[in-house]
């Protein structure tokens, strides 16, 4: 499941056969994929795009797995933490009907809005992971400063990634 902007059917992810298995949007209600901004696409092109349009040069990390695409975040990519409550409570309700069994999140909180580890919001996350579900959630933006992983990656139970642009030299 990727939660995020939604997702478009993109040929990498629906040729020669559509792995997009399932769709929820938490924030409009509408039926049917798709997604106004991009990211969630894009995201999902990371995670399953199966190279289709370049003849398999591009290829996603998982290019066989099928996709639940839960839309949580506007046109912006922006959002509040309600419609990724409905999102967790709707992959929590249909994880065994879709085999969700991964959920991504590459999204979190702005520095003002942080969430600490008790919050509701961070104890929905981990709800999903002591469930069997694997959550893998983005560290966010604000680095490199002390306190400054954004929710859900805050949480202790989930894993949290994140990148630098500092060169490190390893000694060996």
């Amino acid at each position: 499941a990727v939660l995020d902007t939604g997702i478009n059917p993109h040929p990498d992810l629906v040729y020669p056969q559509n792995r997009i298995v399932g769709f929820f949007d938490a924030i409009h209600g509408r039926v049917g994929t798709y997604d106004d901004s991009s990211h969630g696409t894009n995201v999902a092109g990371i995670v399953a795009g199966n190279g289709y349009l370049s003849s398999r040069n591009y290829v996603g990390i998982a290019p066989k797995c099928h996709l639940v695409g839960v839309k949580v975040l506007n046109h912006h990519g922006e959002g509040y933490v309600n419609h990724f409550m409905k999102g967790i409570e709707w992959i929590l309700e249909n994880r065994e009907r879709y085999g969700i069994r991964i959920a991504n999140i590459s999204v979190a909180s702005v520095r003002d809005q942080l969430y600490g580890e008790q919050s509701e919001f961070v104890k929905r996350v981990d709800e999903m992971w002591d469930v069997g579900i694997i959550v893998v959630a983005s560290a966010g933006n604000l680095g490199p400063g002390k306190q400054t992983i954004g929710a859900p990656g805050n949480s202790r139970k989930i894993i949290t990634v994140g990148s630098s642009d500092e060169e490190f030299r390893f000694a060996g």
